[in-house]
C-alpha cells in the first residue's frame, strides 16, 4: 500500500505543476491576444488542486489503517 500512495503523490504534484503551468500559458496567451483581461486566479486554481490532493491522500490513509 505504501507503493500505492508514493504513487499517487508523484501524480499530484505532476497533476499540480501542470495546472500552474496551464495557467501560465493562459495568463500569457492572454496577454497577448487580449492585450490584459485577467485570466483564471493563481490562488483559486493552487487551492483547488491541494484540496483535492489533501482529500485523496487522507481517504488513502484512512483506508490503509
Amino acid at each position: 500500500m505504501k507503493k500505492a500512495k508514493v504513487i499517487v503523490l508523484v501524480a499530484g504534484i505532476v497533476i499540480f505543476l501542470s495546472i500552474v503551468e496551464w495557467w501560465y500559458f493562459a495568463y500569457i496567451t492572454d496577454k497577448i491576444v487580449n492585450q490584459g483581461t485577467t485570466p483564471p486566479s493563481l490562488i483559486t486554481l493552487i487551492g483547488s488542486s491541494v484540496a483535492i490532493w489533501v482529500g485523496v491522500l487522507s481517504y488513502l490513509l484512512k483506508k490503509d489503517d
